[in-house]
């Protein structure tokens, strides 16, 4: 047995994420209600996250009702086992762990739950026996296709904080380097990381929030975003002198367990808090002068924040 890895799960596991095949007759539901059935994917599995010490289902919400759940998944599970901050710990790919997902008779083959309308499960344990994951789990994880926080919190974040924020840099750095350059670029993205990388999502901030909302590919992202990033680029300039200049300028916010982080500020913000007009004013006017300062040095490449 894995001493080291033992003591880590039992330690800092607070979350598993599971993933099964989805049957509509395994699932019992206060109502039928539905265009879709909640938290299914697209490829037809069930998705959802469960706070092991809380006892509650994190994406779910008021408007699903409640509803009972009784499946025999056996071989065909994905689950996961987070820490607080949902950073992937051990993932184990096949039977139900029942030591950790009731029922406890469940021969490794059946889930059974109940799930209330604040979202609430019954059914669950008080401590947990996790020899399946220390035993047969994987422990390098990828930080894709798991939820960092609750979707309404991202929808927040991205209404109310990065939509202004970026439309208010897109406006500010037009206006400095409209007469130097003659191309510019702009964009945002989801993404499923906290880094920057390939895998990402695109998104109009043009558009408004409930238009973005009815869009079924970004709710596919939106579930497992992790950050917000925009690129400001520029190319070709007017000037001769300028030579070959071209660079990008970028700017991201993460997305956390109970907050966002804003680089630049280096400040974690809870869910439900605005950063001040002066912390939004000290993002503007840093992310000018690195333009400017770009302009003057001739720097070309990626800044990064």
């Amino acid at each position: 047995m894995n001493t080291e890895l033992k003591e880590k799960i039992e330690v800092y596991s607070r979350y598993i994420h599971i993933s099964i095949p989805f049957y509509a007759d395994d699932y019992i539901f206060s109502s039928n209600d539905y265009e879709k059935y909640p938290l299914v994917t697209d490829d037809e599995r069930w998705e959802v996250t469960i706070d092991l010490k809380k006892h509650i289902l994190q994406e779910w919400k008021t408007e699903f009702g409640s509803c009972h759940i009784f499946s025999k998944v056996r071989d065909e599970g994905k689950y996961t086992l987070l820490d607080k901050d949902k950073k992937a710990l051990c993932q184990l790919i096949g039977y139900v762990p029942n030591g950790v997902i009731p029922p406890k008779n469940g021969y490794n083959d059946y889930i059974e739950f109940n799930i209330a309308k604040d979202g609430s499960v019954s059914g669950w344990y008080d401590s947990y026996d996790f020899i399946d994951f220390i035993e047969r789990g994987k422990v390098e994880l990828s930080e894709r296709m798991i939820p960092i926080t609750g979707e309404q919190h991202i929808w927040d974040v991205l209404n109310d904080v990065f939509i202004p924020l970026s439309l208010n840099i897109f406006h500010e750095l037009r206006g400095i380097l409209n007469s130097h350059f003659a191309y510019h670029s702009e964009y945002v993205y989801l993404f499923e990381s906290h880094k920057r990388d390939e895998e990402l999502f695109p998104i109009d901030i043009e558009e408004s929030i409930s238009r973005l909302k009815e869009d079924s590919r970004i709710q596919k992202h939106i579930t497992y975003t992790k950050s917000l990033w925009l690129s400001y680029g520029a190319s070709s300039p007017k000037q001769r002198d300028f030579g070959t200049l071209n660079f990008l300028i970028v700017y991201h916010i993460e997305f956390w367990t109970d907050y966002y982080y804003l680089p630049i500020l280096n400040r974690n913000i809870p869910y439900g808090v605005l950063p001040t007009t002066h912390e939004i004013n000290i993002i503007l006017q840093t992310l000018k002068d690195t333009t400017v300062e770009i302009i003057n040095t001739r720097k070309n490449g990626i800044t990064e924040f």
